[in-house]
């Protein structure tokens, strides 16, 4: 199985998403020069199926920004994780050394 990902952290998909939206915008400006109107069927198909594309785009470059940046996200929480332990581990270590002192020595 390949990976889905370029080696630019790109999706794989994205360039070849472009060029089909470059080929169906050369058919629709063939089709009008040819003279169909800008409302026939054929025009309007080609540019759903042109907007679907962009659209994924948007999506597949928003799971890319999401990608990259969860590393980061999960560094950052692993920190705050890190650091909550600590303070917990040494709130523990102080009321132990308190009780310590409030039980009487064994006679």
């Amino acid at each position: 199985m390949s990976d889905p990902m370029s080696w630019n952290g790109q999706h794989s998909n994205i360039p070849a998403l472009r060029k089909e939206i470059a080929g169906i915008e050369g058919d629709i400006d063939n089709l009008i020069k040819d003279g169909f109107e800008d409302t026939h069927p054929r025009i309007q198909a080609l540019r759903a199926e042109n907007k679907r594309k962009q659209q994924q785009i948007k999506e597949l470059s928003a799971e890319d920004a999401l990608r990259t940046s969860l590393p980061q996200v999960l560094k950052e929480q692993q920190n705050l994780l890190d650091a909550y332990t600590d303070r917990f581990n040494q709130a523990v270590a102080n009321q132990i050394r308190i009780i310590s002192r409030a039980i009487p020595p064994p006679e």
